[in-house]
C-alpha cells in the first residue's frame, strides 16, 4: 500500500513519532511507522525499503539518538537515493554527523527545539497536508503522456525502443511529482504559521476555512491557542437509563436538558501549555505551597513481605513530579479545581474570549460522542474501546503497576466527534458542583465539583460516559486533570450550524433548527416534558477521522 509519509525515527523518540503520526493521520495523511506498518513475518529492512520506495515525503525525527543510529542514517539514504523528499523535524540541539549532513545539507528543516512541542507539530501537519494537496492537483493537471505507436522493427530492436520510451515516460512523472511537491514545500514555508524564536506559533492574517469546525484563537501575543472544536449541543436526555446494569445512583434520574453550542478543546491540557502558564504567571499550584499534603499518587511502599502499592498524598509530588512517568504532551495532572480556573482565567486574559471548564452535561455529550442510547459511545460493551481509551480494560495498555501511566494527549484515536481521550487517560475537572442525584440542586454539595470521563488507573464500567464522581476542589491527583471549553459568539454559533460532516456515522450533522441564544457556557436549560433524546438534534460527529487504529505498541 502506497503511502503519503514515511516517518524515520529513533527507538529513543517513538512517542514524539507516535504523536507525528497521530496527527497526520487525523488529516488523513497515510503514514509508514516502524513496527507498526511492518508485515507480520516479513523482513524488517525489506519492509522498510519497500515502504520507502512507495512514499512520497520522509519526516526525518533528528535528535541525538537518530544522529548516532545507522539504521536511521541507511533509511535517509535510501530515500535521498530514491529522489524523496526529506523534512528534517529536528528535536535536538544536534549538528548532524558526516554521513546525514551529506544528504541533508540543503534541506529546509523544521526547528523543533524549543517547547511547546505540540506547536510544532501542528505546524508540520499544516504544511504537509498543504504541500501533498498541492502536488496532487498538479499532478492531476499534467496531461496524459501520449502514446508513441509502434514502429516495424526487429524483436530485440522494438523492446529496446519500448523499454526506453517507458523509462522516458517514467522519469517524467516522476520529476513532475518531486518538483510539484518541492513548490509546495517552499510555498508553504514561506506562507504558513510558522514557530518563531520561542517556540511558539506565529499569527498571521489567514482566514479559518469555513468549511472546518475547528479553529484555534490568537492570544495577544500573537501565538495560537489550543485548537477547538465547535459542537452544536442540542436536546439530549443525559445520565443512566433504569435498564442499564452498570450505572450508579448518582447517575440517575435521567434529565433532559438543551446545551447551548458551545467549543471543547480537541485534546487535554498539556504539561507543556501548563509549564508556558507557569512561566508567564509565576503561579504555584496548591500541591507546590507551603504545607501542603501534596499530590496523591499511587506509588510502591513498605519492604520485604509489607511491600505494596497504594496511594499515597505526598508533598514530594505535584504536577511537575507526579509519581508517574510523563512527557510534555502528556495531560497536567495533581492540579486541583483552582489551579485549574487559574489556568482558564489566564486564557481568557490572552485571548479576550470566554474560555472555561466545561458543564459535566457538556462533558458527558462530548464524552459519549453525542451517543446517548448505549453505554459506551461504539456499543454497550467496552469491547472496541482499546483504540480510545487508556485505561485499565484488558491487555490493552499494559503497565507496572497496571493501568498507572498517563498518555500523549495525541496518542490514541480521536473519538467520532474528532476529541482525543475524551474518555481515559486523566479525569477531567467540569464547573459544575457536584449532586448526588443527576442535575438536582437539591442534593449539592458545596465545594465539590463533578469529574467525569474515568482515567489510566479505571476499570472498564467506570469509563463510560454516563459515570461521574465528585471531588474536593481541592483534590489533587496523578489521575485528574482538564480540558478546556470556549462560548461561542452568535456569529460563530451561525458559522457552526452551516457546517456539515461528510463522515458523520450519525443520523444527522449539524442541528438544522433556530439558531439558540448567543449566551452559550451554562449548562443549558432543561427542558420540561421530554424524554429519551431527539434524534433530529442528534449532534454531528467525527471530524478528520483516522485513516487506521492507532495502537500504542510495546515494542515501538
Amino acid at each position: 500500500m502506497t503511502h503519503d509519509v514515511f516517518i524515520s525515527h529513533s527507538n529513543q523518540d517513538k512517542h514524539i513519532a507516535l504523536a507525528i503520526c497521530a496527527r497526520l493521520e487525523a488529516d488523513r495523511i497515510r503514514c509508514w511507522i516502524a513496527p507498526r506498518d511492518v508485515p507480520v513475518g516479513k523482513s524488517w529492512p525489506a519492509a522498510i525499503l519497500d515502504a520507502i520506495d512507495q512514499c512520497r515525503v520522509m519526516v526525518l525525527v533528528l535528535s541525538s539518538a537518530s544522529n548516532a543510529s545507522k539504521d536511521v542514517g541507511r533509511e535517509v539514504q535510501s530515500a535521498a537515493q530514491s529522489g524523496k523528499m526529506i523534512v528534517p523535524f529536528k528535536i535536538d540541539d544536534v549538528i548532524p554527523r558526516k554521513e546525514l549532513d551529506y544528504f541533508l545539507k540543503d534541506v529546509h528543516w523544521l526547528d523543533a527545539v524549543t517547547p511547546p512541542m505540540a506547536a510544532h507539530i501542528e505546524v508540520l501537519a499544516a504544511q504537509l497536508k498543504a504541500a501533498l494537496e498541492i502536488a496532487a492537483r498538479r499532478t492531476a493537471e499534467e496531461p496524459a503522456l501520449p502514446t508513441t505507436p509502434s514502429l516495424p522493427s526487429n524483436k530485440s530492436g522494438s523492446a529496446t525502443s519500448n523499454s526506453k520510451s517507458t523509462k522516458f515516460k517514467r522519469s517524467l512523472a516522476i520529476a513532475a511529482t518531486i518538483t510539484a511537491l518541492a513548490i509546495g514545500w517552499i510555498y508553504f514555508f514561506r506562507y504558513v504559521d510558522k514557530p518563531t524564536a520561542d517556540g511558539k506559533v506565529a499569527a498571521s492574517d489567514k482566514v479559518t476555512d469555513p468549511s472546518s469546525r475547528r479553529f484555534r484563537d490568537t492570544m495577544d501575543d500573537g501565538t495560537k491557542g489550543p485548537e477547538m472544536l465547535a459542537l452544536t449541543g442540542g436536546t439530549h436526555t443525559f445520565g443512566s437509563p433504569p435498564s442499564s446494569s452498570l450505572a450508579q445512583p448518582n447517575e440517575k434520574p435521567q434529565v433532559t436538558i438543551q446545551l447551548k453550542p458551545f467549543a471543547v478543546a480537541v485534546t487535554e491540557v498539556t504539561r507543556d501549555e501548563f509549564a508556558a502558564f507557569v512561566q508567564d504567571t509565576g503561579y504555584v499550584t496548591h500541591a507546590e505551597r507551603p504545607g501542603a499534603k501534596g499530590c496523591g499518587v499511587y506509588i510502591e511502599t513498605g519492604s520485604g513481605t509489607e511491600k505494596k502499592w497504594a496511594w499515597v498524598e505526598s508533598p514530594d509530588h505535584d504536577w511537575k513530579r507526579p509519581g508517574i512517568q510523563q512527557e510534555g504532551d502528556h495531560p497536567v495532572v495533581c492540579v486541583n479545581h483552582d489551579d485549574a480556573m487559574a489556568y482558564v482565567n489566564w486564557m481568557r486574559k490572552r485571548s479576550g474570549k470566554q474560555y472555561r471548564l466545561p458543564s459535566e452535561f457538556e462533558a458527558e455529550y462530548y464524552m459519549r460522542s453525542g451517543r446517548f442510547d448505549t453505554e459506551y459511545p461504539w456499543g454497550d460493551t467496552i469491547d472496541g474501546g482499546c483504540g480510545q481509551i487508556n485505561g485499565q480494560i484488558g491487555e490493552c495498555h499494559e503497565t507496572d503497576p497496571p493501568g498507572n501511566h498517563s498518555m500523549s494527549v495525541y496518542q490514541l484515536d480521536p473519538n467520532t466527534l474528532g476529541l482525543k481521550h475524551a474518555l481515559g487517560n486523566v479525569h477531567e475537572w467540569t464547573s459544575t458542583t457536584y449532586t448526588t442525584a443527576l442535575g438536582d440542586p437539591k442534593t449539592a454539595t458545596p465545594g465539590s465539583y463533578v469529574i467525569r470521563g474515568g482515567s489510566f488507573f479505571n476499570l472498564a464500567d467506570t469509563m463510560r460516559g454516563a459515570a461521574r464522581w465528585g471531588w474536593p476542589q481541592g483534590a489533587m491527583h496523578s489521575f485528574i486533570g482538564f480540558r478546556l471549553a470556549r462560548d461561542l459568539a452568535s456569529d460563530e454559533i451561525a458559522l457552526a450550524r452551516t457546517q456539515r460532516s461528510p463522515d458523520s456515522r450519525h443520523t444527522s450533522g449539524l442541528s438544522d433548527s433556530k439558531p439558540l441564544e448567543a449566551d452559550s457556557g451554562s449548562e443549558g436549560r432543561r427542558v420540561e416534558g421530554r424524554s429519551g433524546f431527539d434524534r433530529a438534534q442528534e449532534p454531528l460527529l467525527a471530524l478528520r477521522p483516522t485513516s487506521r487504529r492507532m495502537r500504542l505498541m510495546a515494542s515501538c
